[in-house]
């Protein structure tokens, strides 16, 4: 994208330190989201300013640096949000999946979230190549044609923000549903605990 659009691979310098200061603001500032919106919101903000950021980068077409800079910081903020929201959500589904089965599934669910994680880069990575298969991109070639262009900036941003709509809705409908129900989920969970130290 930087080498044919711009014909400036150094941009990809100044892409990733924005990344990089984008993910870490919500690391310093998780416990704040995390306290007043709890996980399921707090996650679903990440989405929706990951998809904001990627959307704006879009419409606007990388017009200026200034432009790719607040997208780029606008995506690391988001992801940054999600990525470490997603972490907490998988401790949530191990105090669900104790209460439900008694057992404790720390290695299943470590276990599916490494594999859901490659699964995803497996099926992610052909994406790109399909669809430089629909334009008339030439590998290695000095210039691209407009459609080539136009695909690589689509990819670029678009693409990408579509990508946090589906996770943005589970964590409204669905996880946050399931998150109001943890307190007395705990809950339980310590009474059978006590149960079992008394010899119920």
């Amino acid at each position: 994208y930087f080498q044919y659009n711009f014909a400036d691979q150094s941009l990809y310098s100044i892409f990733s330190a924005c990344n990089y200061a984008g993910a870490l603001i919500p690391f310093i500032f998780l416990s704040f989201f995390v306290k007043r919106l709890g996980n399921a919101r707090t996650a679903a903000l990440g989405c929706a300013m990951a998809f904001a950021g990627f959307m704006f980068r879009f419409i606007t077409a990388d017009k200026t640096l200034v432009i790719m800079i607040v997208g780029w910081l606008l995506q690391g903020i988001g992801e940054g949000l999600f990525a470490s929201v997603l972490v907490l959500s998988i401790f949530d589904a191990r105090v669900y999946g104790l209460w439900k089965t008694g057992v404790d599934n720390d290695a299943v669910l470590m276990s599916g979230f490494s594999a859901s994680y490659k699964i995803g880069l497996a099926l992610g990575t052909p994406v790109v190549g399909v669809l430089l298969k629909l334009v008339p991109y030439v590998q290695g070639a000095a210039e691209q044609a407009d459609s080539v262009l136009s695909q690589l900036r689509f990819q670029s941003s678009a693409l990408c923000g579509f990508m946090f709509v589906i996770p943005f809705f589970l964590y409204i409908f669905v996880v946050r549903k399931n998150e109001k129900n943890l307190p007395m989920i705990r809950a339980e969970i310590e009474a059978r605990k006590k149960d079992l130290e008394n010899g119920n």
